[in-house]
């Protein structure tokens, strides 16, 4: 399989995927790591394999596959997929909850040499590092890593981004009990979902839809967050993906205080979504 091939068969894997076809994308980018020498091609296919199980919630399978593509950044030899394979890495053990790996390989995201690559994935290894935190109950260091994160993707004018840590915010309040802002913060994730999500994955709106849930929940609005639940979930019901999941039954009973050294009241972070 030639480098035209392989870019070509990447193509055709997203495609399947983008149309909910997830097996025979999954089966396609496989194919691409079995037949194509082509480094960069791997590289790619990768990392859709990365994301692919992620939002499928097998995160393990996920692990293993970010583990491949840091070898196969190593030989390609360039830093900047050097830091796009360490955030993936990073994310993995992130949805595992084995923060303190996520700490380290986000720390080692930020101590390689100045690349492409780090203006325009700092803000997400940032907001991973944030995400970690928060898992470690970390309060002031999550706090000022989703603030950075805010600030790359207000520089950037990523509102991708920026949408990803609303959401991630929300759960930062909603862990120290300031509830209006648990609200406020979704809220804003999904006026940006409307406002430039037309071309984005379902799932935005979903994880949006789900931390409003979240908050109206603990502010005792039942029916807004049963609103909320049943719009988040109607958004992935068609893909078979994890963001098409809603909250199982005990979801609207009152809240109890937190139990754990995590204190997760509504569910480890691992139940989060990402890219």
């Amino acid at each position: 399989m030639g480098q035209d091939q392989t870019k070509q068969q990447i193509e055709k894997g997203l495609q399947l995927y983008q149309s909910n076809h997830t097996e025979k994308a999954l089966q396609v980018w496989m194919k691409v790591l079995e037949k194509s020498p082509d480094l960069v091609g791997r590289f790619r296919a990768l990392g859709c394999l990365v994301t692919a199980h992620s939002e499928m919630g097998r995160y393990k399978e996920m692990l293993k596959f970010a583990v491949v593509q840091i070898d196969t950044a190593r030989e390609l030899e360039d830093a900047n997929f050097l830091l796009e394979s360490y955030l993936n890495l990073a994310r993995s053990n992130e949805k595992l909850c084995e923060f303190h790996k996520t700490i380290s390989y986000c720390k080692t995201c930020l101590g390689l040499p100045g690349t492409r690559a780090a203006a325009q994935l700092g803000g997400q290894v940032s907001l991973s590092m944030g995400n970690a935190f928060l898992g470690l109950s970390l309060f002031q260091k999550a706090l000022e890593s989703f603030e950075k994160a805010l600030r790359y993707a207000h520089n950037n004018d990523d509102a991708m981004l920026e949408c990803r840590v609303c959401c991630s915010l929300g759960s930062f309040y909603a862990q120290v009990k300031d509830y209006e802002k648990a609200l406020f913060f979704p809220c804003k994730a999904a006026e940006l979902v409307n406002d430039y999500g037309k071309g984005w994955s379902l799932k935005y709106r979903a994880m949006s839809q789900y931390h409003m849930a979240v908050a109206y929940r603990l502010l005792g609005h039942l029916g807004s967050a049963m609103e909320c639940c049943e719009v988040g979930a109607g958004q992935g019901a068609g893909g078979g993906r994890r963001c098409g999941q809603g909250p199982g039954p005990g979801f609207f009973l009152p809240a109890q205080p937190a139990e754990g050294p995590q204190g997760w009241l509504l569910g480890p972070p691992s139940l989060q979504l990402s890219p």
